[in-house]
């Protein structure tokens, strides 16, 4: 996809600029004179292979992806403060059309299999129950959704990769549903990443941490079961860690977490707090 910010009524000129780019299939012309647009730019586009391309006179800012409910009497008051201890249950979803409407905003957790992300979930809301856990790595074969006390607000325990004993036929197709969910859910607004402290970043974190990247989505990084470390060594790790991310603009923490000693918890559940209450009041 190529965009030609201003169209001038100069036909060379517009030749130019489509012979420059033509390995691309589509343009977007952009501009107040974008309506000059002929015949004779049309036909320019057909022949150097552009056969889609779309005239846009005005700069629209995009529309903003989500926002959370205000359950406030008055619209000067602000939100009802959010409450982890307030976490239940909502639903389960195997794929993209069985997950809740999409409206509101979701902070979604993800992490390998084995790296305590189910605990940290747990110990996040004071439930030991609320997010499955389990002495077999990969249990957690859906995208399971919880709400808070604030309407609109959820988090999202999507499911552990790497170490669930299944057909490579079901993790294909787990892939695929936890692609699509990431790919097409507006309401998702910040990305936790759950690792091992005692482990380097694996491939499936860099690709998490690649995709936030690209789509500009915060993360926050959780390095976990700190207490397997003495103090010393789990510093030393997390430095390690905080050093392999330096590149990534979208790491917005990266905290040293225990869900046996809470190590980390105020830390971490300050920075979610913050992410719910950026998002401006939604109203369904």
């Amino acid at each position: 996809m190529g965009c030609y910010r201003e169209a001038q009524p100069d036909n060379q000129t517009c030749d130019q600029f489509i012979h420059a780019r033509t390995a691309l299939s589509s343009i977007i012309i952009i501009g107040p004179e974008a309506r000059w647009i002929g015949e004779h730019t049309r036909r320019a586009l057909n022949r150097y292979g552009i056969i889609h391309f779309s005239i846009i006179t005005e700069i629209q800012p995009p529309p903003k992806r989500s926002t959370v409910t205000d359950t406030s009497d008055s619209p000067n008051e602000n939100p009802r403060p959010i409450s982890f201890n307030s976490a239940r249950f909502l639903t389960s979803a195997a794929r993209l059309d069985q997950c809740p409407p999409d409206e509101g905003v979701e902070i979604a957790f993800a992490g390998r299999s084995n790296s305590g992300k189910s605990s940290a979930i747990n110990t996040l809301t004071a439930n030991s129950k609320l997010a499955r856990t389990s002495k077999t790595p990969g249990r957690t074969r859906l995208i399971n959704f919880f709400s808070l006390n604030r309407p609109g607000a959820r988090l999202v325990d999507l499911p552990g990769y790497g170490y669930a004993k299944v057909t490579r036929e079901l993790k294909e197709e787990w892939q695929e549903h936890l692609e699509d969910y990431l790919l097409h859910r507006q309401s998702l607004q910040g990305m936790v990443l759950i690792t091992d402290i005692r482990r380097s970043i694996g491939e499936f974190d860099r690709m998490m941490l690649d995709w936030c990247e690209h789509n500009q989505l915060p993360l926050t990084l959780l390095a976990t079961k700190a207490d397997k470390l003495k103090s010393g060594q789990a510093k030393r790790a997390l430095n390690t860690m905080r050093g392999e991310l330096a590149g990534h603009g979208c790491v917005q923490n990266v905290i040293l977490f225990s869900a046996m000693k809470k190590t980390g918890l105020d830390q971490t559940r300050k920075v979610l707090a913050d992410w719910l209450d950026e998002i401006e009041p939604w109203a369904p």
